[in-house]
């Protein structure tokens, strides 16, 4: 299971969506004061769907690491995990947007495009498993 390079990205891709837990994804700009150094961080515990989501997508990844002997199910997984982390990221977008039309996007958005380049990693990994053991066994 360690030995294969896709539990390795698997990991970091947990790694990062956990990272989106203490990042701030966005900035709210102080009404009283017009200034953004002031500003509160949002954060991933403040709205439930990124919460989830994010939950979700650590869970995910620790999970399709230990389905090693079923490829098809791991890769599928995987995909999913790929979707999570698009629409997480969307979301952040989003939410940073409407909170504050003058507030800023901060360092927790790049957690989850960190773990999106992380899953693909995995999925490639996993697909020359598949391409391996098939070329396996029809030399059998």
């Amino acid at each position: 299971m360690i030995q294969r390079i896709q539990t390795i990205w698997l990991l970091l891709v947990a790694a990062c969506a956990s990272i989106a837990f203490f990042l701030p994804y966005g900035m709210v700009n102080n009404p009283a004061t017009g200034s953004l150094r002031t500003n509160k961080g949002i954060l991933v515990q403040g709205d439930t769907t990124l919460l989830a989501l994010t939950i979700s997508l650590i869970a995910g990844a620790l999970i399709t690491i230990f389905l090693y002997k079923n490829r098809k199910l791991q890769k599928t997984l995987c995909l999913f995990i790929l979707l999570e982390s698009l629409i997480c990221i969307g979301l952040m977008l989003l939410g940073t947007e409407l909170n504050n039309r003058n507030g800023g996007i901060q360092l927790g958005v790049i957690a989850p495009g960190l773990a999106f380049v992380f899953a693909i990693l995995a999925y490639v990994g996993i697909q020359k498993d598949d391409k391996l053991v098939k070329n396996l066994d029809r030399l059998r």
